[in-house]
């Protein structure tokens, strides 16, 4: 992916910021600006819903337990019970603000309408994004990126390494007399990660292997038993046992990786819509001058 400028990587912050989007459902309706009657007088649209308690009645509703639930600050508390007994006093304490008057207070003002705001936004990506991300649109960005990546060639060889021609040659002797592959590299190797599997290097791309033993091993047909190659670490004597074309990764196992970079996409290319319809005018500050 290209270098991103600050707006880009502004706009994928704003998609990994979708995961606070229930909490701050839960501040702004419990403390709302306006004193919402569905809060403060138990009607509206939580009315709609059974109130599971009334706090000087004022209706709280299993929507709200289960929004509360959801929030970091209720993430300690355990079982229903203290999630309700903490939403029954963050009820209180909404109570008392309004009383206080709390809500008309610039600072507490700015802050309500900052909260909303996010809620909105965040609710505005969430729509967008549950419209674009389907489970088609993943789907179809697997099929592609599958389709159209290389098909990998991995070879599964054996191996033993030892430390002059002389004793590879003679390790070749031995084999064409039907000596056990595996017997000879438990005896002889000097590669102590392949050794102590009698030889086997399992399945290995091309990048996983010195240049030179690559180059060998996949230009070899399945079965056969190279010549010596020599390598920084001593003599190699390779056996080919398999060819296999690499399995492309499951649907399954790539499927949150193509929906958090779709997501972000979709996020990135919704902002910049917005931008160019928008006019957008900076004023000077103070600070500015």
């Amino acid at each position: 992916m290209s270098q991103q400028n600050p707006q880009n990587r502004a706009r994928i912050i704003l998609a990994v910021c979708l995961a606070g989007f229930l909490l701050l459902i839960m501040i702004a309706r419990l403390n709302s600006a306006d004193k919402t009657p569905d809060i403060a007088d138990g009607k509206g649209d939580f009315a709609q819903n059974p109130a599971i308690v009334t706090v000087n009645g004022s209706s709280i509703t299993a929507e709200q337990l289960e929004l509360a639930a959801k929030s970091p600050d209720a993430a300690g508390l355990g079982d229903e019970t203290a999630i309700k007994n903490y939403i029954i006093q963050r009820r209180l304490l909404y109570q008392k603000a309004l009383e206080s008057g709390l809500e008309t207070q610039p600072a507490i003002q700015t802050r309500l309408l900052s909260a909303r705001e996010d809620i909105l936004s965040d609710a505005m990506i969430q729509n967008h994004v549950s419209q674009v991300v389907t489970e088609e649109a993943i789907k179809e960005f697997y099929d592609t990126q599958t389709a159209q990546k290389p098909q990998e060639l991995q070879v599964n060889a054996r191996q033993i390494v030892v430390p002059d021609e002389a004793m590879a040659a003679e390790i070749i002797r031995r084999l064409n007399d039907g000596d056990s592959f595996s017997s000879l590299a438990l005896g002889f190797s000097i590669d102590r990660a392949s050794r102590e599997n009698a030889g086997d290097l399992g399945y290995v791309s091309r990048d996983m292997m010195d240049p030179v033993l690559s180059s060998k091993i996949f230009s070899a047909d399945k079965g056969a038993l190279l010549s010596p190659v020599k390598t920084d670490q001593g003599w190699h004597v390779i056996e080919v046992l398999d060819q296999r074309i690499l399995p492309a990764p499951s649907f399954e196992s790539r499927k949150d990786a193509i929906e958090a970079l779709l997501t972000a996409k979709a996020v990135e290319n919704l902002l910049e819509e917005l931008e160019q319809s928008a006019i957008i005018t900076h004023h000077e500050t103070p600070s500015d001058k």
